[in-house]
């Protein structure tokens, strides 16, 4: 997108019942997302949106089933608008996915309490993701790509470098050791 200037983009939600998830990653210059229902605004701008993010570098926007700006039109299409603060280039990428509440199916319980989240991972998205001192941090990826490696990268952005340990599941994901019991 050029310099003062938007790019627009639409998705189409069927299911009210869905996470909807907005993802840009920059690669140069300063893009940000907005986004709206079609109904409210089909050109979603960095001054008028439903949903905005204005933070330097990549932008995520994540809109819940009972978002009270989503329940008027849980469903249709939704609007992203892109624009540029100054040339930029990015990648984007929306997901609109089934909500699932957070139970003991995808949350560990350890002895003192601690309760160990399940994060996703998706294949070509970078993401910054915390693990607090002492305590492990648990992140998922399946793909149906046939391939056969698989790269991961882990970065501290700060503190030392994290201990990383990566476990083959198999072709489903929900069968691995360190998911059922």
């Amino acid at each position: 997108v050029r310099q003062n200037t938007m790019s627009f983009f639409k998705f189409y939600v069927s299911r009210p019942d869905t996470d909807i998830e907005v993802y840009l990653t920059k690669i140069d210059g300063d893009p940000d997302c907005a986004v709206s229902h079609g109904e409210v605004n089909e050109h979603p701008s960095h001054l008028a949106a439903q949903w905005r993010s204005r933070k330097s570098g990549d932008d995520e926007i994540v809109i819940l089933p009972d978002d009270p700006k989503r329940k008027p039109h849980p469903t249709g299409w939704f609007h992203v608008g892109i624009h540029g603060y100054e040339d930029s280039t990015f990648s984007i990428i929306a997901f609109a996915e089934t909500h699932i509440n957070q139970t003991a199916v995808d949350s560990d319980q350890g002895k003192d309490g601690y309760v160990i989240q399940w994060s996703e991972l998706w294949l070509g998205l970078p993401q910054a993701l915390a693990a607090q001192p002492g305590r492990p941090a648990n992140f998922l990826f399946y793909s149906q790509l046939v391939t056969p490696k698989l790269f991961v990268n882990v970065e501290a952005l700060e503190g030392t470098h994290p201990d990383t340990c990566v476990i083959n599941c198999g072709p489903d994901p929900h069968e691995c050791p360190w998911l059922s019991p």
